[in-house]
């Protein structure tokens, strides 16, 4: 049998009961990581891509692992980690409450925005997912997961994922590595609270917590070194904020910052709302 090719790359970490194998889109999908928790007698998958093309290859290297795929958890509302869904659309689908009630009140506007970039690689209606993951730990195949829920942060809520057995931390977007964060999302009933104070206030907390492996929701998985270079960003942008005199100054000055920093798109499209743009 000829061996399975992918656009995407895939980093494997095994563990002695559970290992994590990541899959990262190319560019064209915007690094988003897909992670696949392999426990004893299934598979449990968080994220699913911006794209049907992504989505498939992530569906498709699962199921070359040879056990059955128990729940996929979307993190969190932004459409590049939910918008290949229909690839999964047959299986139990997971979301903190929160994310269920964005995707069910902005779904169909997330769908119409990125079809007209992306055509047939964007599902014709969304899929909501069934079951309300709940916060707090939860063995599941005899592997332990500790559910955590953080708010005012990258996102109105976003799910982390512990996996206390292997030290290892599946952040998802709330770390980026070596690529742009976006920091556009605002908070709050008048969507008047910026995401920095919140956003910092978590990484400072996950910078005491004992973490060897840490696996992003962009950019390579690396270590609990990403937690100080990720505060960093953020008190850098925040203070560009404060500063610049335009959207275009801001995004000109973080580049500069930050020259070896992938996807420069993430800041386009924080400033959309950074400077109600839109």
């Amino acid at each position: 049998m000829a061996a399975l090719t992918y656009q995407g790359t895939i980093d494997v970490f095994r563990g002695e009961t559970v290992s994590v194998h990541s899959y990262s889109s190319p560019e064209a999908g915007e690094f988003v990581r897909s992670q696949i928790i392999e426990t004893p007698h299934s598979l449990i998958v968080v994220d699913v891509q911006l794209s049907r093309q992504y989505a498939a290859e992530v569906r498709r290297y699962a199921e070359s692992l040879g056990k059955p795929i128990s729940r996929v958890i979307i993190s969190h509302m932004h459409p590049d980690h939910w918008l290949g869904i229909d690839a999964f659309k047959d299986l139990p689908l997971y979301a903190l409450s929160e994310v269920i009630g964005h995707l069910e009140m902005l779904g169909d506007f997330w769908i119409g925005l990125k079809k007209e970039e992306l055509g047939d690689q964007i599902p014709d209606q969304k899929v909501i997912p069934q079951h309300v993951l709940q916060e707090g730990e939860e063995v599941i195949d005899g592997v332990k997961f500790v559910f955590r829920k953080v708010t005012q942060a990258e996102c109105l809520a976003n799910l982390m994922i512990e996996l206390p057995e292997v030290k290892t931390l599946l952040p998802q977007d709330l770390v980026y590595n070596n690529i742009h964060l976006f920091v556009g999302e605002l908070h709050g009933e008048n969507r008047d609270i910026l995401c920095f104070d919140g956003w910092i206030k978590t990484l400072e907390q996950l910078k005491t917590e004992d973490f060897e492996l840490v696996i992003p929701g962009h950019g390579d998985p690396t270590d609990s070194s990403v937690f100080d270079r990720s505060i960093g960003f953020l008190k850098d942008a925040q203070q560009v904020f404060e500063t610049a005199k335009d959207h275009q100054e801001f995004k000109a000055r973080l580049i500069e910052l930050y020259p070896h920093y992938k996807l420069p798109m993430l800041l386009d499209m924080s400033v959309l709302t950074l400077y109600k743009l839109m």
